[in-house]
């Protein structure tokens, strides 16, 4: 999220401004709200004539705007802090509203001019910035007249964040994915609910700082990816991981909530994502060609393959490194094993995988042993 926030402090001159402008003086004082209202109609009659979408007038950042202005009118100076130390931003929090952008005008006039006071926002670059920016859709404005001294002006702007219901926008998202598999000639993926439940699990403990569920072994292998964002939309980095060709099935969970770095808010999803396993029709020789394509995608410099379903050590042969495993997926390298790949030395590999008996409350399990010589 960007703030643009600037400060600015002016005096306008009345007689000055009548001169100047030919606009005659109002001799009785305008309120505080009816210079509210002038300030957002010439906010928007700006907007408009620059073919920018007018601002909505919203109630609660006018009341943030107002208690700001007549905080500001009992401290030194004009600040975007208030007394306590809180920002904008925070001050939002605190009134449970969601943005996406945030943009903050302060002033101080001792003319009760709603025109004089807009044009020196306008002749500043970063008020005049903040009014026609067309991100923002909603603001608050908030006068406070301080006696013996002038006006002090808020206006508070903001890109409003409303949050997408959950199952919206996880189906939106199956869309999208299954969407941009087709375009590259794969099959839709299926998601499944008691995925999508875990999922939502793992969004809900992230949000919340707590530690993460184990990933249940009945699936064989899973790729977790946790993205944060305001925005309802996957960047294509990411999306290319999620419609890899190895994902068989898959399942989202999305929870919104704040964040350090998101405090307007965020959604917070989760995928899980089935990776292909070895099928039983696939013979040996397949599953050992294929885990050595994946060790090879993985070595600094790559292997020479064992050809032979066994390797019978000579005597001579006494300098070799081995890497026992067990996995319920021969096609994937674990993560520890990865670490040991990055150490080996030698060029040639041996492969062998023996399935273990498998039981009906377990998925099916192999011993891997890698000797590379």
């Amino acid at each position: 999220m960007r703030k643009f926030s600037f400060s600015f402090v002016f005096t306008v001159i009345a007689l000055l401004w009548q001169f100047s402008y030919g606009i005659q003086i109002p001799t009785d004082r305008l309120k505080t709200s009816e210079i509210e209202q002038e300030l957002y109609d010439l906010i928007n009659r700006e907007r408009t004539k620059r073919g920018i979408h007018p601002l909505e007038l919203s109630q609660r950042l006018k009341i943030l705007a107002r208690n700001h202005s007549q905080d500001m009118a009992v401290q030194p100076e004009l600040t975007h802090d208030s007394h306590d130390g809180k920002s904008f931003s925070q001050r939002l929090q605190e009134a449970g509203m969601y943005f996406k952008e945030t943009g903050e005008n302060v002033a101080f006039s001792e003319s009760f001019l709603p025109e004089a006071i807009h044009h020196s926002f306008m002749r500043s670059n970063g008020h005049r910035e903040n009014i026609l920016d067309p991100r923002f859709d909603a603001i608050g404005i908030g006068v406070f007249f301080k006696e013996n001294k002038g006006y002090y002006i808020t206006q508070d702007f903001i890109a409003s964040l409303v949050a997408k219901p959950e199952e919206e926008f996880r189906e939106m998202l199956e869309k999208q994915i299954n969407a941009r598999r087709i375009q590259k000639g794969l099959l839709p993926v299926p998601f499944l609910e008691e995925l999508n439940t875990l999922a939502h699990e793992f969004s809900w403990k992230k949000a919340k700082g707590e530690t993460l569920p184990d990933l249940p072994d009945r699936y064989g292998e899973i790729l977790y990816m946790i993205i944060t964002t305001p925005l309802l939309m996957i960047d294509d980095t990411d999306m290319e991981r999620i419609i890899h060709p190895s994902t068989t099935h898959a399942g989202i969970g999305i929870y919104f909530d704040r964040e350090e770095k998101n405090p307007g808010g965020t959604y917070f999803i989760s995928f899980l994502l089935l990776r292909k396993s070895a099928s039983p029709d696939m013979s040996p020789d397949e599953i050992r060609l294929r885990l050595a394509d994946e060790i090879n995608s993985h070595m600094a410099e790559k292997v020479n393959i064992f050809k032979g379903k066994a390797i019978a050590l000579s005597p001579q042969l006494n300098d070799y490194q081995v890497i026992p495993y067990n996995t319920t997926n021969p096609l994937r390298i674990p993560a520890s094993v990865k670490v040991k790949l990055n150490f080996i030395r030698h060029r040639k590999i041996g492969i062998g995988i023996v399935p273990e008996e498998k039981s009906e409350a377990s998925s099916q399990k192999y011993w891997v042993v890698l000797l590379f010589y």
